[in-house]
């Protein structure tokens, strides 16, 4: 039986969906800026979740290999790209002997439901890279109380009745952190310590245009063993305080130049 993010993106793709705003115009361009940061020139690239591929606009990479759950993407994605390779799998299925130096990981995890699925994502992702990871998804909780009378506010700014009227329905179920469908919220930092575990640093939070999202880089540290022994992380230890320090916060560097 499929899952219910295969079911999701099977349907969306299939019907003529995208990937997503977060890879065209200016999500694009930040997360780039990002990456280029970092590394100048990309070598050797794993594409965790690479969709349609529009994010790889004007952009190249010699050694590539995109991982998607829908087969659809992945057949287009073969033909669109006949000089890279494309794998069909659920990101929490370890793929053996797949490593590259960098791993991309977009827009993916907050779309996870199961919480087996999302640390065996992150899991994976450790195991994949041999340098960086780059993991873009939500800094905020989109459905907090707080970022719904933003959502409020802004509705009522621009004079959308209909949609200020169904915020402020909604607005005082402030305890969610999903949707119930296909999004879910889990603050990256509160497992910061899988990456660790895994030697890996988490070099920097990078901006993007949305408020609710981030791009986290994540470095491999050559002075940290990995542990060889797999991770087994209760819901109730994912609550604790993160574990790691931030070494590097982009907004508080970017307002601090500003002054």
């Amino acid at each position: 039986m499929s899952s219910l993010e295969e079911q999701y993106w099977e349907q969306r793709y299939s019907n003529g969906g995208t990937s997503g705003k977060g890879s065209i115009g200016d999500d694009r361009d930040y997360r780039w800026r990002a990456i280029d940061k970092y590394i100048p020139y990309l070598r050797s690239v794993l594409d965790v979740g690479c969709g349609d591929l529009s994010f790889w606009e004007e952009r190249d990479c010699k050694d590539y290999t995109g991982i998607d759950i829908s087969k659809t993407i992945i057949e287009r994605n073969r033909i669109l790209r006949p000089d890279w390779e494309f794998i069909c799998a659920n990101a929490a299925t370890r793929i053996e002997g797949l490593t590259k130096e960098v791993v991309f990981c977009f827009d993916i995890i907050y779309h996870i439901m199961d919480e087996k699925t999302y640390l065996n994502t992150l899991k994976n992702l450790c195991h994949y890279s041999t340098d960086y990871i780059f993991i873009n998804t939500w800094i905020n909780n989109p459905f907090s109380f707080k970022q719904k009378v933003k959502k409020l506010l802004i509705a009522i700014s621009g004079v959308k009745i209909r949609k200020a009227i169904s915020s402020l329905k909604r607005i005082f179920n402030n305890n969610k952190i999903t949707d119930g469908k296909y999004q879910y919220y889990r603050p990256v930092e509160n497992v910061i310590r899988i990456f660790k575990k895994n030697g890996f640093q988490l070099l920097s939070i990078e901006e993007t245009p949305d408020e609710n999202v981030a791009t986290y880089v994540f470095a491999r540290d050559r002075d940290i063993i990995p542990d060889v022994k797999e991770l087994n992380i209760s819901s109730r230890e994912q609550t604790r305080a993160p574990e790691f320090p931030l070494v590097h916060r982009a907004r508080e560097k970017t307002q601090k130049t500003n002054e």
